[in-house]
């Protein structure tokens, strides 16, 4: 079995005009306004493939290199960036926004107006979770360390904020906030450190998606008892699809979501980019500028 790919050379340097300038010799894919080299991120197995065939996302585990000038990718392997964002927010939607999407509506339970979303910290994930969740109508409990991050939560459609430094058992002011309910969904990025807080903080029935571990090594919690007895459920998932993107897109045209960046770097300040990411002081994502 061969496989055949078409190669075109993008030019991601300087201010880019439109379909013409971008992919002057591009045959197959048909382009429209001003399309954004975008990496779907992953494409789960056996979704949107014909006859289980081999996939890749640009930019995901098996492939190297995003901080880079010049890329390779597959005709299929772009998506349009919404028309009301500039290039550098634009940059922000496959993995932070993708991950949040899938979080938020491709779990067993969808949400909903009306839901309550719990959402941990203030980084590039958990900010786009803040506005797509509260742009879907549903209400927000946003956590931070930071009664100042905790601010711009609010800025950006939080309901409730809990500062966890002052709370560490931040599911009893959960539960005080719904009524001793308890939230729809909790979209954890934290990991084991707060596993636990995070499923006493479900409603009957709810659902926590954990995508990353922020906080490191653990030991790890005992929640089949919760889980069992509150028919809750856990969920785990890395990025999104190219469907679950292009949805995204679609949603931040009709919202008019602009993703909250925290500092952007020219591209001879790659270093300084990822120390701040790693200091995790920066509120929302950071962006290079190439």
């Amino acid at each position: 079995m061969s496989e055949t790919y078409e190669q075109y050379k993008v030019d991601l340097d300087g201010t880019l005009g439109g379909p013409e300038e971008l992919f002057p010799n591009l045959k197959k894919v048909k382009v429209e306004a001003q399309p954004l080299p975008l990496e779907p991120g992953y494409v789960r197995q056996g979704y949107d493939v014909a006859d289980f065939d081999p996939v890749s996302g640009c930019g995901s585990s098996n492939v190297d290199g995003t901080l880079s000038k010049f890329m390779i990718v597959r005709d299929d392997g772009i998506v349009k960036a919404p028309s009301n964002l500039p290039w550098e927010e634009a940059a922000c939607l496959p993995v932070a926004g993708g991950s949040a999407w899938n979080a938020l509506f491709h779990g067993p339970t969808p949400v909903k107006p009306g839901d309550f979303v719990l959402t941990e910290g203030t980084g590039g994930l958990s900010t786009f979770a803040i506005q797509i969740a509260s742009a879907a109508g549903a209400s927000v409990i946003s956590t931070s360390s930071s009664d100042d991050k905790l601010e711009v939560a609010k800025r950006l459609g939080a309901t409730y904020t809990i500062n966890y430094a002052k709370h560490p058992k931040w599911s009893e002011k959960v539960l005080e906030f719904t009524g001793n309910r308890g939230v729809d969904h909790v979209v954890d990025v934290i990991g084991l450190p707060t596993a636990a807080e995070a499923v006493r903080s479900l409603r009957t029935g709810g659902q926590v998606t954990f995508i990353g571990f922020l906080g490191g090594q653990a030991p790890p919690p005992d929640l089949v008892n919760t889980l069992l007895a509150g028919g809750k459920t856990a969920r785990g998932m890395l990025a999104a699809s190219k469907p679950m993107i292009e949805e995204l897109v679609r949603a931040v045209e009709m919202n008019n979501i602009h993703p909250q960046i925290g500092q952007v770097f020219d591209w001879n300040e790659a270093r300084k980019a990822y120390a701040a990411l790693a200091s995790g002081s920066v509120v929302g994502k950071v962006v290079i500028r190439i």
